[in-house]
């Protein structure tokens, strides 16, 4: 499993349908077939709508705070927004592996530490981050529940993983 693991997150992408099969069947021959194929339905879905995820955050983000994006906003100009955006995507593509894995070893990762640091230098505070973890988790659970026809229980295994990100966040939040 460690090989999907380092060849996807060296390629800074989500798993294919194939590795997420290889983990799959890895996971049910050590334990539960159920959870394993729970855990790749969940994976599955927070990789093809990774971008409706992400409008989660960004339009829960607009209701709270329409000045963020607007000029003297913290997510101005629209470039640094991009970069909070592409960083999102990236936490949400480390809670993607932790969740068809079934570990939290990548939401607890040095990228995390590293992303916590990043936020202090660049004036970002890390509630703004809570915050679009607590919509992504919302919509992922809800596309879960609602698109994983053959696996609606799935929804637990991407919010677990979205739950440990937003943890480690707030643990540290100033």
């Amino acid at each position: 499993i460690q090989e999907f693991v380092l060849a996807a997150d060296e390629d800074m992408r989500f798993f294919n349908d194939s590795e997420m099969s290889r983990i799959e069947t890895a996971l049910a021959s050590t334990g539960s077939a159920d959870g394993a194929k729970i855990r790749r339905v969940a994976a599955r879905i927070m990789r093809d709508f990774q971008g409706t995820i992400l409008e989660g955050a960004q339009e829960r983000l607009a209701e709270l705070q329409p000045e963020l994006v607007k000029e003297g906003g913290m997510l101005y100009p629209p470039n640094r927004a991009q970069a909070f955006w592409e960083e999102l995507k990236h936490l949400l593509r480390l809670a993607h592996y932790a969740t068809a894995i079934g570990t939290r070893e990548y939401t607890r990762s040095r990228d995390v530490t590293a992303f916590r640091e990043m936020l202090s230098q660049i004036d970002i505070p890390r509630a703004l981050v809570v915050e679009s973890l607590q919509a992504m988790q919302l919509r992922a659970g809800y596309l879960c529940s609602r698109c994983a026809k053959e696996s609606p229980e799935s929804w637990v295994a991407s919010f677990s993983s979205l739950q440990h990100l937003i943890d480690g966040m707030n643990h540290t939040v100033s």
